[in-house]
């Protein structure tokens, strides 16, 4: 009976201990209360801006025959001819696409036929389109290689694409200059908030891509009109852009 009353004056002793020890604060001992933690999130782009040092010129030879096996025959001789006149340049010639169709011309006539109408004749011709792409390594040869495309027969140039060969280099001076818009931007405002930045908590890099790679490219075109050669307009730099989104752990001081 007497270890159980000892027992229980025990516990009972505990529990005052257990609901009076919340009570005390930190600063009533002495001590600094619990730092506040808080994020700090912002975002950044950074962009870089070089002189094109490639094209790409896109190119239609386009044949039309009564003949399947002429027209055929035709198109393969147009793309040779126009493959050797530009083997001079520092280029690359690549088959991006080939289509084989038919196409219709005149309209039969519709019965009932009006009084002394004479049946319209229609034919069927055969086409055949080759797509190249030619990629010019020097921009000082883009001129020369669109007058060479408009002075071959059937040969129709579609557009040209400015863009930078070596990309990597430049991807990783914009993420630097993103890296260093986002780091000041969250200095900044830890410092009006009265805050320390204790340690990055999330980085992400994201890169915009409107076409292939190139990431970026400047876009000029030059349409082939009957009679006229097409020039290369006045490429606009290149801008290779990174966009950073970072969230840093920060401190009231």
């Amino acid at each position: 009976m007497k270890n159980n009353l000892k027992f229980l004056k025990l516990l009972s002793f505990a529990l005052i201990i257990l609901l009076v020890a919340p009570v005390i604060s930190s600063s009533a001992l002495g001590e600094e209360p619990a730092a506040e933690y808080f994020n700090i999130e912002t975002s950044a782009t950074g962009t870089v801006e070089v002189p094109p040092d490639m094209a790409e010129i896109y190119i239609t030879v386009r044949n039309e025959s009564l003949s399947r096996d002429t027209v055929q025959k035709d198109n393969a001789l147009r793309v040779q001819e126009l493959t050797r006149a530009l083997s001079k340049f520092k280029v690359e010639v690549k088959t991006t696409y080939f289509y084989n169709y038919q196409i219709q011309e005149g309209e039969p006539i519709v019965q009932p036929m009006q009084e002394g109408a004479k049946p319209v004749k229609y034919v069927i011709k055969y086409v055949v389109e080759s797509g190249l792409k030619v990629i010019a390594n020097d921009v000082k040869e883009v001129g020369d290689i669109l007058a060479v495309a408009s002075n071959t027969q059937n040969a129709y140039v579609n557009s040209v694409q400015y863009g930078v060969k070596n990309i990597s280099v430049y991807k990783k001076q914009a993420i630097n200059e993103a890296i260093k818009q986002a780091k000041e931007s969250i200095e900044i405002s830890a410092d009006g908030l009265g805050a320390k930045l204790i340690r990055p908590e999330q980085v992400r890099v994201d890169f915009g891509s409107p076409y292939y790679y190139p990431v970026m490219k400047a876009y000029d075109t030059a349409q082939r009109v009957e009679g006229y050669v097409p020039q290369p307009q006045n490429p606009e730099p290149v801008k290779v852009t990174a966009t950073v989104y970072m969230v840093y752990k920060a401190a009231l001081k």
